[in-house]
Protein backbone atom coordinates (compact mmCIF):
# COMPACT_ATOMS: atom_id res chain seq x y z
CA UNK A 1 0.00 0.00 0.00
CA UNK A 2 1.71 3.29 1.44
CA UNK A 3 4.68 3.72 1.55
CA UNK A 4 7.31 6.40 3.08
CA UNK A 5 9.72 7.82 0.43
CA UNK A 6 12.98 9.45 -0.66
CA UNK A 7 11.89 12.87 -1.58
CA UNK A 8 12.09 16.06 0.78
CA UNK A 9 10.41 19.22 0.18
CA UNK A 10 6.76 20.38 1.86
CA UNK A 11 5.24 17.27 1.56
CA UNK A 12 6.75 15.05 4.71
CA UNK A 13 6.35 11.89 2.44
CA UNK A 14 6.40 10.84 -0.88
CA UNK A 15 3.62 7.77 -1.25
CA UNK A 16 2.18 5.90 -3.84
CA UNK A 17 -1.11 5.91 -2.91
CA UNK A 18 -0.94 10.02 -1.83
CA UNK A 19 -2.45 9.08 1.84
CA UNK A 20 0.81 10.53 3.62
CA UNK A 21 1.56 13.44 1.07
CA UNK A 22 -2.62 14.60 1.70
CA UNK A 23 -1.77 13.84 5.37
CA UNK A 24 0.85 16.37 5.38
CA UNK A 25 -0.51 18.52 2.98
CA UNK A 26 -3.54 18.96 5.32
CA UNK A 27 -1.33 20.19 8.31
CA UNK A 28 0.31 23.42 7.20
CA UNK A 29 2.08 25.56 9.51
CA UNK A 30 3.22 22.58 11.49
CA UNK A 31 6.84 20.65 11.76
CA UNK A 32 5.77 17.29 10.21
CA UNK A 33 4.82 19.22 7.30
CA UNK A 34 7.88 21.66 6.90
CA UNK A 35 10.74 19.04 7.84
CA UNK A 36 12.75 17.58 4.40
CA UNK A 37 11.92 13.47 4.84
CA UNK A 38 14.89 11.68 3.45
CA UNK A 39 16.18 7.92 3.98
CA UNK A 40 17.95 7.03 7.07
CA UNK A 41 21.56 6.06 6.34
CA UNK A 42 21.33 2.21 7.80
CA UNK A 43 18.16 1.14 8.30
CA UNK A 44 16.24 2.19 11.49
CA UNK A 45 19.35 3.92 12.20
CA UNK A 46 21.46 7.48 10.99
CA UNK A 47 24.76 8.07 11.17
CA UNK A 48 25.99 11.24 10.29
CA UNK A 49 28.93 13.80 11.05
CA UNK A 50 27.66 17.08 12.79
CA UNK A 51 29.93 20.06 12.57
CA UNK A 52 30.73 22.07 15.35
CA UNK A 53 33.39 24.36 13.98
CA UNK A 54 33.41 24.30 9.67
CA UNK A 55 36.38 24.42 7.46
CA UNK A 56 37.50 27.01 5.90
CA UNK A 57 38.91 26.91 2.28
CA UNK A 58 40.87 29.92 0.63
CA UNK A 59 42.09 30.61 -2.80
CA UNK A 60 45.80 30.50 -3.70
CA UNK A 61 48.10 30.61 -6.62
CA UNK A 62 50.55 28.30 -7.96
CA UNK A 63 52.92 26.62 -5.53
CA UNK A 64 51.71 28.88 -2.66
CA UNK A 65 51.39 27.56 0.62
CA UNK A 66 47.71 25.98 1.78
CA UNK A 67 45.83 28.07 4.36
CA UNK A 68 43.01 26.23 4.46
CA UNK A 69 41.70 25.54 8.53
CA UNK A 70 40.40 22.19 9.17
CA UNK A 71 37.07 21.29 10.48
CA UNK A 72 35.86 19.78 13.63
CA UNK A 73 32.58 17.32 13.68
CA UNK A 74 30.90 14.92 16.10
CA UNK A 75 29.98 11.74 15.25
CA UNK A 76 26.62 10.64 15.91
CA UNK A 77 23.85 7.59 15.52
CA UNK A 78 20.97 8.42 15.92
CA UNK A 79 17.97 5.95 16.67
CA UNK A 80 14.88 6.32 14.86
CA UNK A 81 11.37 6.36 16.84
CA UNK A 82 8.31 4.05 15.94
CA UNK A 83 5.52 6.21 14.17
CA UNK A 84 2.32 4.41 16.11
CA UNK A 85 -0.83 5.84 14.06
CA UNK A 86 -2.96 2.32 15.03
CA UNK A 87 -6.50 2.51 15.40
CA UNK A 88 -9.18 -0.20 15.81
CA UNK A 89 -12.82 -0.31 15.12
CA UNK A 90 -15.54 -2.50 14.89
CA UNK A 91 -15.14 -5.71 12.69
CA UNK A 92 -18.19 -5.06 10.81
CA UNK A 93 -17.42 -1.84 9.44
CA UNK A 94 -13.60 -2.43 8.77
CA UNK A 95 -14.74 -5.68 7.06
CA UNK A 96 -16.40 -3.43 4.97
CA UNK A 97 -14.19 -0.94 4.27
CA UNK A 98 -10.76 -3.58 3.23
CA UNK A 99 -12.10 -4.50 0.32
CA UNK A 100 -12.45 -0.98 -1.02
CA UNK A 101 -9.23 0.35 -1.53
CA UNK A 102 -10.49 4.27 -2.08
CA UNK A 103 -12.16 3.36 1.38
CA UNK A 104 -9.09 2.09 2.95
CA UNK A 105 -7.00 4.90 1.84
CA UNK A 106 -8.78 7.58 3.54
CA UNK A 107 -9.33 6.08 6.60
CA UNK A 108 -5.31 5.52 6.22
CA UNK A 109 -5.14 9.23 5.42
CA UNK A 110 -6.81 10.04 8.49
CA UNK A 111 -5.22 8.02 10.90
CA UNK A 112 -1.69 9.66 9.99
CA UNK A 113 -3.08 12.78 9.87
CA UNK A 114 -4.07 12.45 13.58
CA UNK A 115 -1.13 11.37 14.59
CA UNK A 116 1.08 14.13 12.77
CA UNK A 117 -1.17 16.61 14.10
CA UNK A 118 0.13 15.41 17.68
CA UNK A 119 3.14 14.71 17.36
CA UNK A 120 5.06 17.97 16.46
CA UNK A 121 5.85 18.53 20.56
CA UNK A 122 7.58 15.26 20.32
CA UNK A 123 9.20 16.56 17.51
CA UNK A 124 9.99 19.72 19.24
CA UNK A 125 11.87 17.95 22.49
CA UNK A 126 13.86 15.16 20.18
CA UNK A 127 15.26 18.69 18.21
CA UNK A 128 16.18 20.47 21.22
CA UNK A 129 18.10 17.68 22.73
CA UNK A 130 19.83 16.63 20.18
CA UNK A 131 20.80 19.96 19.96
CA UNK A 132 21.83 20.13 23.37
CA UNK A 133 24.32 17.12 22.98
CA UNK A 134 26.00 18.60 19.83
CA UNK A 135 27.92 20.86 21.81
CA UNK A 136 24.82 23.81 22.32
CA UNK A 137 21.70 24.76 20.70
CA UNK A 138 22.96 27.27 18.63
CA UNK A 139 22.52 30.96 20.15
CA UNK A 140 19.90 31.75 23.78
CA UNK A 141 18.64 35.04 23.77
CA UNK A 142 16.81 36.30 26.74
CA UNK A 143 15.50 40.09 25.06
CA UNK A 144 14.62 41.48 28.57
CA UNK A 145 15.38 44.95 27.69
CA UNK A 146 12.83 47.90 28.52
CA UNK A 147 12.41 47.93 25.06
CA UNK A 148 12.07 44.41 24.56
CA UNK A 149 10.68 42.31 27.41
CA UNK A 150 8.13 39.96 26.81
CA UNK A 151 6.14 36.38 27.86
CA UNK A 152 7.28 34.37 24.99
CA UNK A 153 9.80 31.87 24.12
CA UNK A 154 10.20 31.00 20.48
CA UNK A 155 12.94 29.13 18.12
CA UNK A 156 14.97 30.06 15.18
CA UNK A 157 15.88 26.85 13.02
CA UNK A 158 17.66 25.95 10.08
CA UNK A 159 15.86 23.20 8.32
CA UNK A 160 16.88 21.51 5.48
CA UNK A 161 19.61 18.57 4.39
CA UNK A 162 22.63 19.25 6.27
CA UNK A 163 21.23 20.93 9.04
CA UNK A 164 18.06 19.80 10.59
CA UNK A 165 16.25 16.76 8.81
CA UNK A 166 13.56 14.41 9.10
CA UNK A 167 14.77 10.69 8.70
CA UNK A 168 12.48 7.28 7.61
CA UNK A 169 13.39 3.89 8.04
CA UNK A 170 12.75 0.50 7.67
CA UNK A 171 13.89 -2.93 9.19
CA UNK A 172 15.57 -5.09 7.10
CA UNK A 173 13.08 -7.64 5.71
CA UNK A 174 10.29 -4.64 5.52
CA UNK A 175 9.99 -3.91 1.67
CA UNK A 176 7.62 -0.80 2.17
CA UNK A 177 8.87 1.91 5.03
CA UNK A 178 5.11 2.39 5.94
CA UNK A 179 3.67 -1.06 7.49
CA UNK A 180 -0.24 -1.81 7.04
CA UNK A 181 -1.91 -4.34 8.08
CA UNK A 182 -5.56 -5.14 9.55
CA UNK A 183 -5.33 -7.99 12.57
CA UNK A 184 -7.47 -11.17 13.25
CA UNK A 185 -10.53 -9.95 14.75
CA UNK A 186 -10.87 -9.72 18.49
CA UNK A 187 -13.77 -9.60 21.43
CA UNK A 188 -13.54 -6.74 23.18
CA UNK A 189 -15.89 -6.27 26.54
CA UNK A 190 -17.27 -3.02 28.16
CA UNK A 191 -19.85 -2.79 30.19
CA UNK A 192 -20.54 -5.99 30.33
CA UNK A 193 -21.15 -6.13 26.15
CA UNK A 194 -18.79 -8.13 24.09
CA UNK A 195 -17.94 -6.36 20.79
CA UNK A 196 -15.88 -7.75 17.74
CA UNK A 197 -12.95 -5.72 17.20
CA UNK A 198 -10.07 -5.32 14.48
CA UNK A 199 -6.94 -3.39 14.35
CA UNK A 200 -6.03 -1.57 11.06
CA UNK A 201 -2.22 -1.45 12.20
CA UNK A 202 0.07 1.74 10.39
CA UNK A 203 3.90 1.51 11.65
CA UNK A 204 6.77 3.20 10.68
CA UNK A 205 10.07 4.49 11.73
CA UNK A 206 11.08 8.17 11.62
CA UNK A 207 12.89 10.82 13.74
CA UNK A 208 13.86 14.65 13.06
CA UNK A 209 17.85 14.66 13.14
CA UNK A 210 20.31 17.65 13.99
CA UNK A 211 23.02 17.66 11.36
CA UNK A 212 24.35 21.10 12.37
CA UNK A 213 25.26 22.49 15.30
CA UNK A 214 24.24 26.10 14.93
CA UNK A 215 20.67 25.35 13.24
CA UNK A 216 18.62 26.43 16.56
CA UNK A 217 18.61 29.71 18.21
CA UNK A 218 16.36 30.03 21.42
CA UNK A 219 14.80 33.37 22.03
CA UNK A 220 13.37 33.63 25.59
CA UNK A 221 11.54 36.33 27.24
CA UNK A 222 10.51 38.06 23.71
CA UNK A 223 7.62 40.13 22.78
CA UNK A 224 5.47 39.44 20.02
CA UNK A 225 6.81 42.20 17.97
CA UNK A 226 8.78 42.52 14.34
CA UNK A 227 11.20 44.46 16.30
CA UNK A 228 12.08 42.32 19.02
CA UNK A 229 12.36 39.38 16.43
CA UNK A 230 14.63 41.62 14.16
CA UNK A 231 16.16 42.14 17.38
CA UNK A 232 16.63 38.57 18.05
CA UNK A 233 17.30 37.14 14.49
CA UNK A 234 20.24 39.99 14.50
CA UNK A 235 21.91 38.52 17.56
CA UNK A 236 22.51 35.16 15.63
CA UNK A 237 26.28 35.24 13.97
CA UNK A 238 25.41 35.74 10.27
CA UNK A 239 27.00 32.23 9.30
CA UNK A 240 24.66 30.59 11.22
CA UNK A 241 21.62 33.29 10.39
CA UNK A 242 21.36 32.97 6.96
CA UNK A 243 20.25 29.52 7.07
CA UNK A 244 17.21 30.29 9.47
CA UNK A 245 13.93 29.14 7.88
CA UNK A 246 11.49 28.85 10.18
CA UNK A 247 10.20 30.15 12.98
CA UNK A 248 8.18 27.48 15.68
CA UNK A 249 5.92 29.71 17.86
CA UNK A 250 2.73 29.42 20.07
CA UNK A 251 -0.48 30.44 18.96
CA UNK A 252 -1.17 33.39 20.74
CA UNK A 253 2.11 34.45 19.50
CA UNK A 254 0.85 34.42 16.20
CA UNK A 255 -2.10 36.18 17.44
CA UNK A 256 -0.45 38.79 19.43
CA UNK A 257 2.70 39.68 16.75
CA UNK A 258 -1.15 40.42 14.13
CA UNK A 259 -2.60 42.36 16.67
CA UNK A 260 0.89 44.80 16.72
CA UNK A 261 1.00 44.95 13.11
CA UNK A 262 -3.05 46.02 12.80
CA UNK A 263 -2.01 48.55 15.55
CA UNK A 264 0.55 50.35 12.79
CA UNK A 265 -1.24 49.84 9.90
CA UNK A 266 -2.06 53.14 7.93
CA UNK A 267 -5.59 52.68 8.08
CA UNK A 268 -6.11 50.19 11.38
CA UNK A 269 -7.67 47.66 9.41
CA UNK A 270 -6.61 43.93 10.89
CA UNK A 271 -3.50 42.52 9.20
CA UNK A 272 -3.71 39.04 8.10
CA UNK A 273 -2.23 36.46 10.21
CA UNK A 274 1.30 36.12 9.42
CA UNK A 275 2.38 32.61 7.70
CA UNK A 276 6.14 33.90 6.49
CA UNK A 277 8.32 36.61 8.55
CA UNK A 278 9.88 38.54 5.62
CA UNK A 279 12.74 40.34 7.80
CA UNK A 280 15.06 37.55 7.54
CA UNK A 281 17.72 36.82 4.92
CA UNK A 282 15.61 34.26 3.65
CA UNK A 283 11.63 34.26 3.89
CA UNK A 284 11.11 32.37 7.39
CA UNK A 285 7.88 30.21 7.45
CA UNK A 286 5.90 30.24 10.89
CA UNK A 287 5.52 26.70 12.36
CA UNK A 288 2.41 26.58 15.03
CA UNK A 289 3.50 24.79 18.38
CA UNK A 290 0.85 25.61 21.30
CA UNK A 291 2.59 23.21 23.69
CA UNK A 292 6.11 25.61 23.15
CA UNK A 293 5.86 26.18 27.17
CA UNK A 294 6.16 22.29 27.66
CA UNK A 295 9.25 22.07 25.38
CA UNK A 296 12.45 22.33 27.21
CA UNK A 297 16.09 23.45 26.42
CA UNK A 298 19.21 23.79 28.41
CA UNK A 299 20.07 27.00 29.06
CA UNK A 300 23.63 27.40 26.60
CA UNK A 301 25.17 30.24 24.80
CA UNK A 302 27.74 30.39 22.80
CA UNK A 303 29.89 33.78 20.58
CA UNK A 304 31.49 31.39 17.95
CA UNK A 305 30.17 32.74 14.04
CA UNK A 306 31.38 29.20 13.04
CA UNK A 307 28.49 27.90 11.02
Amino acid sequence: MAQLGTQGGINIINSGDREIDEAALALPNTLAAALDWLPASNGTIHNTLVWTKYPVGSLRKMNQHRTTTQGEALSRSIELAILDATQDYDAAFLKGIIKDEAALSKLTLGAIKKTLATINPVFMQSILDQAETAGGAGANFNGVSTAFAGNYKVWFLALGDGMITGRVGKQANDADYLQIDVSSPYTLIEDGKRHSRQDLSILGWLQPVVEKRFAIATAKNIAATDKALVKAYRSIPQAARVFINALVVSGDFRTELTNSRTATTPTGSPAPVPRIWENGDLPITFIDLDEVDTVTTTTTSSTTTNG
